[in-house]
């Protein structure tokens, strides 16, 4: 019957009726070779892992337009590789659940052309290239590169996440997911722009961590290392303790803390760094009565010196006298009576010039006790 306007309704239920009834569903043990006598639409199941399905050659005229309808049917994560005859060429890959279409191009007998018609579960592709919009309604894998003009994970109502894995197997991944918003709105993270390629690294917060932002979309990153950051930051411990009998300090950790002298028994010996010149500041207050040697707060080594000097306030005389440094002094001594030491008593140190410490303190001597300077050289 030749098709013709009068008589298409007719002819088309007919060529439905007849594709419809040519179905194939087999499992298949080994790469499968499609015949052209075989169904347009076949069912084949992998079983148990990736096969290769070779496509007949077109021999005739009579086979241009020849087409299949493939479905993986595959219980796991299992491919169904569409080759032409001589295998010379992949045509298309079906991941499990996907529906393929192949047909012959119709200007070579023996070419194919092949398209993935949907994908419902998991598949992983070696390059992925899209200019439009890619939509998966289960996982998509791609092990080579992806370019996307968008990329939509979920839908809303429905949680999307982005996955992305290390290149050590069972070393983790990073998780990109997003909270209920106040209302229906888009967050967007922006790069800015940078002078180079960079590397920013996102360091172990030590325990659920949120960044730090401001609203200043033009400033410019800081100089100051991590351990600096901390150092000015973290007010949970600006208090450092003596607690026993000696405590060396360091710039990095103890600049700019206060140093308490809390130690009752046996004298407690804190030794200052190398003064630089860093402009590092020390405080020093006294937590704790010691006259059993008392405090002593001295330099690292003969090089370094003490410059400016501390007022002891005579509670007798109700008078304050001011001790000034010598040009060797290098230890300072709060003893509990003469020298000072009591509870409150304040020593401030500032780092000024290689090897010389600028010194500022108010100390009491209690009744009972004349003043005497806090200064010696013992180092």
């Amino acid at each position: 019957m030749r098709p013709t306007l009068e008589n298409a309704e007719l002819i088309l239920p007919m060529f439905l009726t007849g594709i419809k009834s040519r179905v194939m569903k087999t499992t298949i043990t080994d790469n499968f070779q499609i015949t052209k006598e075989m169904p347009f639409f076949m069912w084949l199941d992998p079983n148990g892992g990736n096969k290769d399905v070779r496509l007949p050659v077109a021999t005739t005229i009579g086979h241009e337009g020849l087409f299949y309808i493939i479905i993986n049917d595959a219980d796991a994560a299992e491919s169904l590789v569409i080759k032409n005859a001589g295998e010379t060429e992949t045509v298309v890959t079906l991941g499990q659940g996907n529906v393929g279409l192949v047909f012959n191009d119709g200007a070579s007998l023996t070419g194919w052309i092949g398209v993935v018609l949907d994908q419902t579960t998991s598949e992983t592709v070696t390059n992925l290239t899209a200019t439009g919009n890619v939509s998966v309604a289960g996982t998509l894998g791609v092990t080579g590169v992806t370019t996307l003009t968008d990329l939509d994970l979920g839908a809303s109502g429905t949680a999307g996440t982005l996955d992305v894995f290390p290149s050590t197997a069972a070393k983790g991944k990073l998780a990109l997911t997003i909270t209920d918003q106040t209302g229906d709105t888009t967050v967007s993270l922006v790069i800015g722009a940078m002078a180079a390629a960079r590397t920013v690294t996102l360091r172990d917060p030590g325990a659920a961590a949120s960044f730090l932002t401001t609203t200043d979309a033009t400033a410019a990153a800081t100089d100051a290392t991590a351990v600096e950051i901390t150092r000015a930051c973290d007010v949970s411990a600006r208090m450092v303790s003596v607690g026993g009998t000696a405590l060396t300090l360091t710039v990095a950790t103890h600049s700019d803390k206060i140093i308490k002298l809390d130690h009752t028994a046996a004298a407690s010996t804190v030794t200052l760094p190398d003064a630089t010149g860093s402009g590092a500041k020390f405080t020093f207050i006294v937590t704790g009565l010691n006259v059993s040697g008392g405090h002593l707060i001295k330099v690292p080594d003969a090089n370094n010196v003490f410059r400016g000097s501390i007022n002891n306030l005579d509670v007798d005389a109700s008078a304050q006298a001011a001790f000034a440094t010598a040009a060797t002094s290098d230890t300072i001594t709060l003893n509990g009576t003469t020298t000072g030491g009591q509870i409150g008593d304040t020593i401030e140190l500032v780092d000024i010039a290689a090897d010389t410490w600028q010194v500022w303190g108010q100390v009491v001597c209690p009744a009972g006790s004349n003043v005497a300077t806090p200064f010696s050289a013992t180092v």
